[in-house]
């Protein structure tokens, strides 16, 4: 517990995973009755406190924490595709009712969300591809076959930066849309009242 409570005193805690968690919070209010969208505000939000967790916990080596992040992002492309069935089943194996969820529609975001999240998947497994090639006797392999390249492990930063500015955008997006969605809907309502009475 002391761990979780110390989370957001980390020196690792960016600028940018602020305004990540200030947009999830942002998504959740403009979409409050939109139940797909809070779904997917509520699994970005947990991995990404179960990453800032296990990130000081994870030792020093490339595949080791190459490969959590791997999961973890593969976790969380799951969690998205499948979305309905994992509702669906906590529906009908707890008490939990989720009202929110009455249709299939998705989120127009949830495709791209779920595009970033596997590149960065596909990413980390790069790397650790790329670290056993300059690494063969990781596999036991001869030391000899070893092939010189660090352009995943250069590039990594930069390509990671990339994908996190536009998850950004897409979870800005997602709350003005939000926002307009309501909007549009209580005029709709207003306009449809005002008929009815005359």
């Amino acid at each position: 517990m002391e761990h979780f409570f110390i989370l957001f005193d980390n020196t690792r805690f960016s600028i940018t995973e602020v305004t990540f968690f200030i947009l999830l919070i942002a998504v959740v209010i403009a979409n409050y009755k939109d139940g797909h969208r809070i779904y997917l505000a509520t699994v970005l939000f947990s991995m990404k406190v179960i990453d800032l967790s296990i990130r000081p916990l994870l030792p020093w080596n490339l595949i080791v924490s190459q490969s959590a992040y791997f999961i973890l992002n593969l976790v969380t492309v799951m969690l998205i595709i499948y979305r309905i069935s994992i509702i669906n089943w906590l529906q009908s194996t707890t008490s939990i009712r989720l009202p929110l969820f009455n249709n299939d529609n998705m989120a127009k975001e949830q495709g791209a969300i779920t595009h970033i999240y596997f590149a960065v998947a596909a990413l980390c497994f790069a790397m650790i591809l790329e670290h056993v090639v300059r690494h063969p006797d990781l596999v036991h392999l001869p030391s000899d076959w070893a092939i010189q390249t660090q352009l995943i492990y250069d590039s990594y930063p930069i390509i990671v930066n990339v994908y996190t500015y536009i998850l950004l955008i897409v979870l800005f997006i997602m709350t003005i849309d939000g926002w307009a969605i309501r909007k549009m809907r209580a005029m709709e309502e207003k306009s449809n009242a005002k008929k009815r009475l005359d």
